[in-house]
């Protein structure tokens, strides 16, 4: 607004909604009502490239971490029920936690890592698929 008080420019923004894109889908088999719980590391091969997803039953996620330091990651999650933390360093590891159902249902939620604690910058999108047994 001017001193007149009157429209001096107005800007339209128009959005078009689309859907993530899942860089990684994990399935887990877990015992009826019991925690699943899973631990996952990122391991950086350059800080220009994207981070290579490993399992912690993998040997090389069980290596030493390197001296160099990463940015630390924020993570949200679509199920209310999920909880996780991260662990900063290199490689950065992300903890997730879940109660499972009853034996055949299938639980699933996605779980988003961000550079910036703004959720500006996104690393990867992971879909979770856990069946309980």
């Amino acid at each position: 607004l001017d001193e007149n008080e009157g429209e001096v420019a107005s800007l339209e923004v128009r959005v078009k909604p689309q859907a993530h894109i899942v860089d990684d889908t994990i399935r887990v088999w877990q015992a009826q009502h019991e925690f699943m719980k899973q631990t996952i590391t990122l391991s950086h091969r350059s800080q220009q490239q994207q981070p290579v997803l490993r399992l912690a039953s993998d040997p090389v996620a069980q290596s030493p971490p390197s001296s160099s330091s990463s940015a630390p990651l924020t993570v949200r999650c679509s199920s209310d029920k999920a909880s996780f933390d991260t662990r900063a360093g290199a490689p950065q590891d992300v903890l997730i936690r879940y109660p499972c159902g009853a034996a055949g249902e299938v639980a699933s939620f996605c779980l988003a890592l961000y550079t910036d604690r703004f959720l500006h910058s996104p690393v990867e999108i992971w879909q979770f698929l856990v069946h309980s047994v």
